[in-house]
């Protein structure tokens, strides 16, 4: 019948008049030989004389009428029987209880209070200070004791005589709808926020899986959290046992007491208390009395949660929020072992929704619809949870918790990762106490541990070793980018003052402002750590093969070859900087500087061995100019000899191989291939992973050359009687370096006309490897000069993280835009495909000769005069301001790159932004182009429609 109730004080009274000797609370204020239990009946007989004290002292009469608002009563202790006492009584007047946590500071719980209009606090004795701030404080609000609740000074109403429905003139079905309890956030980011629940959807909630959950209950958890709250009441709905572990501290010998002449059948608990369990047998063994053991409140740790169900505990987690109540559990078959994998109630899992954020991650919406649904944060109705989930690979409808949308750690690159799981794991091991990985806005990841009690006797050396082992261990499932390394590790002291949460639980965001300093020192020390040995040429070799197995975490068996480039292994910039790092804290360079990029700039274990031989010797460095001059004749020599081969000439064939499809300008390619009658098949070279990120002139060629000249055996290797052709997407930065005032349509005759980046000068030895595939072979090649791709004409799509539309986002992030000098000579990227595809398959491509094409609009818009209004009379805000004063204030904005992506291009855009005229300023020589390509016959300068498309496109794109 309690079920049927339509308010908690319905229940209540419901359960003593039903079942009025049923023992439905045990509490042991001092351990189990002081246990007291209280019965249904004595339940709502102290809730009701309780209550009359309050009115009367309080003056908190009780409503009679459903249509006068009900008084707020905040109460703020232990979580004990009286506690729960005097939440009955404030219902039973037909009154709101606002429950406040103990451990809220002060200006939290005068924000709480006043947020709510509460009218009265009670406290127990151990927050009277609380109670004598609000008197020293202008707060309006009342201050009392929750009254202890003695069996010997209250009387006992076995006769039933008192009647203890002291609201019979209210409307119990407009009850429902009014708000019985508030609890509140944690305020782990600001000040907590109030959530109200009524009446009606508290008992949903408390009777949500009563069918399995509704057992005798021991319960550690507070009843000022929902978690708490359900425990509680789901037993009072099932009229089974609640055991309250109130006032004693959490410790194994005391659970062990409690529990040594009664049984529970479920056990709830916040991961932390499990944790402590977990430590000893003695509490393993409690762990395993219970029928059903149900965490919720916190992540627990896999290994942890693993080891339980391993060790024959029956593990459930409960996932849910006060706003929400509960949305997943892993309620399961005995059999299944999947404690940590989450399902949705069969009968409205249905309305969940899960949102991708990334490429497997999954955020979890609560909708309008969820019945037990209590407050909504987006304007639909809905719920968004900001907790991101993956999906079971093969068991339908189960998800398992990952972290937070805000945990996403964000690398100055544009790199993310979430670092929850790896925490939760490092936190687990008995020799930390917890612990942050960081790294938003940087360049490499770290992590701040706190030491556990169980370290104090291990010097710093021995804990430092011990620390990297458990991390190392940890830290597999983190992506390369997210490793941390040796040098990144941050040991904070044992006693540290750390901000958690009610549920033991790291506060992120407080952490990291805690400890700001202290953490930008480790990023400060990176480069002025000193290594002190000395290594002889073969040492050197040796030790920089094994670091880099170790930095790019290879099987350790791993030789790689001394002349091996490092981009064949995949590294990237993050690993470069730890190589780099790793040199510097164990080789003794003589005090001489170590150059930033070394590790791209001398790409394999011999050049980078010579070279750090070289520094640490005080030897000038080689000019820069011979050196590449020198690698590059290298480069033609190793990838320009061909052989003769007999072949015959044909027009473009039927089927056409594309590199780089996914691109922008390779997806418009493949568009219009597959549109075309006389092309029939489209083979498309994609690689499961990006290969390389534009980088120093070594690291990058590797890539470019190699891969033109794989392309170029291939168009060789065609069996049919007529060749393929060689269309070779360049770039214009392969002759920007020329003195000439006119750039021509010509090979490049040295490197110095050449940009100074990796990527330029790997184009233009590919450049020449192609003129000499088609003087020496005949190889019907066009190579085709790229110069500003921008959004298409329809849609206006352009890759948001360029540098261009990067510099424009920055009107949205800092509210200006840089007064450049320089004009812009862009093509839309569905012409740019249009005019490689006429030039590609007209007569222009001729055997014997490279024919080249600089693609690169002779119709310009002025940046200050004509592209900054354009962008202004479509809704973009900003101030015009001088490039010097854009670059401060960019330098000074937010750093994190996740909300103020402009930021991270800083270093770039110091070096472009230029006060003189940009290289765009410059004249083309088109003539090629414009014979052979109607399209760019006919193209124009960048209209106010394209302007207008790419912008929306871009506002469109910030948002998500």
């Amino acid at each position: 019948m309690a079920v049927n109730a339509r308010t908690i004080d319905e229940l209540v009274r419901l359960n003593a008049h039903h079942n009025k000797d049923h023992v439905a609370v045990i509490e042991s204020p001092s351990g189990d030989q002081n246990a007291q239990s209280y019965t249904s009946k004595q339940i709502d007989d102290f809730a009701c004389q309780v209550a009359s004290v309050y009115a009367d002292k309080y003056d908190l009469k009780p409503r009679n009428s459903s249509h006068h608002k009900p008084k707020v009563v905040a109460i703020c202790g232990s979580g004990d029987f009286g506690y729960l006492v005097t939440f009955l009584a404030i219902a039973k007047l037909g009154h709101t209880t606002l429950f406040l946590s103990p451990r809220l500071p002060y200006k939290s719980c005068a924000a709480l209070l006043r947020a709510a209009n509460a009218t009265l606090l009670l406290v127990q004795e151990a927050q009277q200070a609380l109670a004598n701030s609000l008197r020293d404080d202008s707060l309006d609000v009342a201050a009392g004791f929750v009254l202890p609740i003695d069996k010997g000074t209250l009387a006992d109403n076995r006769s039933g005589k008192l009647d203890t429905n002291l609201t019979a003139d209210l409307d119990l079905e407009a009850e429902k709808t009014t708000t019985v309890f508030i609890l509140h956030s944690s305020g782990s980011t600001s000040l907590p926020k109030l959530v109200s629940l009524a009446n009606g959807i508290a008992l949903h909630r408390f009777g949500f899986n009563r069918d399995r959950l509704g057992l005798d209950t021991l319960t550690t958890v507070p009843l000022h959290h929902a978690f708490g709250m359900s425990s509680l009441f789901r037993c009072f709905i099932c009229q089974t046992t609640v055991y309250l572990y109130s006032r004693l501290p959490i410790t194994t010998s005391h659970l062990l007491q409690v529990t040594q002449s009664r049984t529970s059948a479920c056990f709830y608990a916040v991961p932390f208390t499990l944790s402590l369990l977990a430590e000893s047998e003695d509490g393993m063994r409690f762990l395993r009395s219970f029928k059903v053991i149900a965490t919720a409140g916190a992540p627990l740790p896999e290994d942890l949660g693993t080891k339980l169900v391993r060790l024959g505990v029956q593990l459930v987690s409960l996932y849910g929020s006060s706003e929400t109540g509960t949305l997943l559990t892993s309620l399961r078959p005995a059999e299944d072992k999947g404690w940590n994998w989450l399902r949705a109630p069969r009968e409205i899992g249905h309305l969940l929704r899960f949102e991708q954020q990334g490429s497997d991650t999954y955020e979890l919406i609560c909708p309008k619809e969820w019945p037990l649904r209590s407050d909504s944060n987006q304007d639909d109705g809905s719920w968004r949870t900001k907790d991101l989930f993956i999906r079971h690979p093969t068991m339908w409808g189960a998800f398992k918790y990952v972290g937070r949308v805000d945990d996403i750690l964000v690398l100055e690159n544009g790199e993310k990762f979430n670092p929850i799981s790896v925490e939760n794991e490092i936190s687990s091991s008995p020799f930390i106490d917890g612990c942050i990985i960081f790294g938003t806005g940087k360049p490499t990841t770290g992590i701040a541990v706190i030491p556990s009690k169980s370290t104090a006797n291990m010097t710093t050396e021995e804990l430092r070793l011990l620390l990297r082992s458990v991390i190392e261990r940890s830290q597999s499932s983190l992506p390369a980018y997210g490793q941390i390394s040796e040098g990144m590790i941050l040991l904070l002291p044992r006693d540290s003052l750390v901000p958690r949460t009610d549920k033991g639980t790291i506060i992120r965001g407080k952490f990291l402002k805690a400890f700001e300093k202290e953490i930008q020192s480790i990023y400060d020390n990176q480069d002025a750590t000193v290594g002190t040995r000395v290594y002889s040429k073969n040492e050197l070799l040796d030790f920089l093969s094994e670091q880099l197995v170790k930095v790019l975490h290879l099987p350790p068996e791993t030789e790689p070859s001394h002349s091996q480039d490092f981009s064949t292994f995949g590294l990237d910039s993050l690993q470069a900087i730890q190589f780099r790092t790793t040199i510097l804290r164990h080789v003794n360079l003589g005090g001489n500087a170590l150059g930033i990029n070394v590790v791209f700039d001398y790409p394999t274990v011999a050049s980078l061995a010579e070279e750090i031989c070289r520094v640490s010797s005080g030897a000038e460095a080689p000019s820069t100019e011979a050196i590449d001059e020198r690698d590059a004749a290298d480069m033609l020599e190793r990838y320009a000899n061909f052989e003769s081969k007999k072949k015959q000439l044909h027009s473009l064939g039927e089927t056409i191989v594309l590199t780089g499809a996914t691109g922008s300008l390779g997806s418009h390619l493949l568009t219009n291939f597959t549109l075309s009658s006389s092309v029939k098949r489209v083979y498309c070279l994609v690689s499961e992973h990006k290969l390389f990120t534009p980088s120093p002139w070594n690291s990058t060629s590797f890539i470019i050359v190699d891969g033109v000249r794989h392309l170029i055996d291939l168009c060789l290797e065609n069996r049919n009687p007529t060749p393929a052709r060689f269309i070779f997407f360049s770039s214009i930065s392969t002759i920007l370096g020329t003195s000439e005032a006119i750039i021509p349509e010509r090979l490049p005759k040295s490197l110095a006309e050449a940009s100074h980046t990796g990527y330029a000068r790997s184009k233009y030895v590919a450049e020449h490897i192609c003129a000499k595939a088609a003087a020496e072979v005949g190889l019907l090649v066009a190579i085709l000069r790229i110069g500003q791709i921008v959004g298409d004409t329809v849609s206006g799509i352009w890759n948001t993280s360029e540098a261009v539309p990067l510099m424009i986002r920055s009107a949205q992030t800092i509210g200006a835009l840089p007064t450049l000098q320089g004009r812009v000579r862009w093509l839309p990227v569905d012409d740019v495909a249009r005019i490689a595809i006429e030039i590609g398959s007209s007569d222009a491509v001729v055997p014997s000769q490279a024919s080249i094409f600089n693609i690169v609009n002779p119709h310009t818009l002025r940046w200050t005069e004509d592209l900054l209004p354009l962008l202004a009379n479509n809704g973009l805000s900003f101030q015009a301001v001088s490039p010097s004063l854009w670059l401060r204030q960019l330098e000074e904005s937010d750093t994190n790159p996740q909300t103020n992506p402009p930021r991270k291009l800083l270093q770039h855009f110091k070096r472009q932004c230029k006060p003189r005229g940009t290289d765009e300023d410059r004249e083309w020589e088109t003539n090629r182009t414009t014979k052979w390509s109607s399209t760019f016959r006919n193209s124009t300068a960048p209209s106010p429609q394209l302007i207008s498309a790419i912008l929306q496109y871009f506002k469109v794109a910030w948002k998500t």
